[in-house]
């Protein structure tokens, strides 16, 4: 997979990074969808995937875990939808859980770090 590089200043950074917040995505996927928007090529691919009704199933799945259960981000959403995500809608849906995690730190929490850092939460 080929990459681009980007350099911004903090004005345009921040333009940026407002953004793509309100669109759930992280700077990256927000600068790619928008080029492949302003060149009309992969765009509705990239439309398809709804960040919201994925944090939304993440939040029900989220409500729905016991005390004592364990997870990992991949294992709120159904298998399908999570390996039709990049990698960059992963990182997005990995920081608004981490997000959730830490402002809930009343009922989750990281229990484990497995291999390839990927944190596992628990419901305590």
């Amino acid at each position: 997979m080929s990459r681009v590089y980007t350099s911004y200043s903090e004005e345009e950074f921040a333009l940026i990074s407002n953004e793509c917040e309100q669109y759930g995505m992280t700077p990256s996927a927000f600068q790619k969808y928008c080029v492949l928007l302003y060149l009309g090529q992969n765009a509705e691919e990239i439309k398809k995937i709804d960040i919201e009704e994925m944090k939304q199933i993440m939040n029900q799945e989220l409500n729905n875990k016991k005390v004592g259960d364990k997870f990992i981000v991949s294992a709120l959403l159904p298998p399908e939808k999570w390996s039709n995500l990049n990698r960059s809608q992963k990182i997005t849906l990995s920081l608004y859980l981490k997000n959730i995690i830490e402002n809930c730190s009343d009922r989750f929490r990281v229990c484990d770090i497995l291999h390839n850092n990927i944190k596992q939460y628990e419901r305590y």
